[in-house]
């Protein structure tokens, strides 16, 4: 398991803090760019860019642990 214990509340609880966010901002953000534009698709595009960002970031942050783990691993051989 990566957490247990507070440190596994601790994540569960700020998964759930961005997700509220994102429930908050996203609609808001969706008919300002419609307001702006005239159309939906400006703000479909925006969410696409953040899902992608959000890949991203997810695969850098899942390499950069792994490279730790190795390293903590291979120090303590």
């Amino acid at each position: 398991m990566f957490l247990s214990g507070a440190a596994a509340a601790t994540g569960i609880a700020t998964i759930n803090s961005i997700g509220n966010l994102g429930g908050f901002f996203g609609p808001a953000m969706i008919g300002w760019i419609k307001d702006r534009t005239g159309s939906f698709a400006g703000g479909l595009y925006f969410v696409a860019g953040l899902l992608m960002l959000s890949a991203v970031l997810t695969l850098v942050l899942s390499s950069t642990q792994k490279s730790k783990a190795a390293a903590a691993q291979a120090v303590a051989h």
